[in-house]
């Protein structure tokens, strides 16, 4: 989670291996947070599978989240 102060966070250079994870924004708040964006690039995802990538996100993207944050995380590394 982050402060609605922080402009972008920023997360990356790191490794998300495992499909039993996922990565969702979280808020206390009924806010619209759809204009942040969530920096998640330069990771290693585990695959270079765009679309297993994007199942392992749940952000502002995806159907019933429209008011949460965006999550960017191409480019995406190739290897961990």
């Amino acid at each position: 989670m982050f402060p609605l102060n922080v402009s972008q966070p920023v997360f990356s250079n790191g490794q998300f291996l495992s499909s039993v994870w996922k990565i969702y924004p979280i808020t206390s708040t009924q806010d619209d947070l759809s204009s942040y964006t969530i920096n998640a690039e330069n990771n290693y995802w585990g695959t270079t599978d765009v679309n297993v990538i994007q199942q392992w996100i749940w952000d502002g993207t995806d159907s019933g989240n429209e008011t949460s944050p965006i999550i960017d995380y191409d480019p995406y590394l190739l290897s961990p």
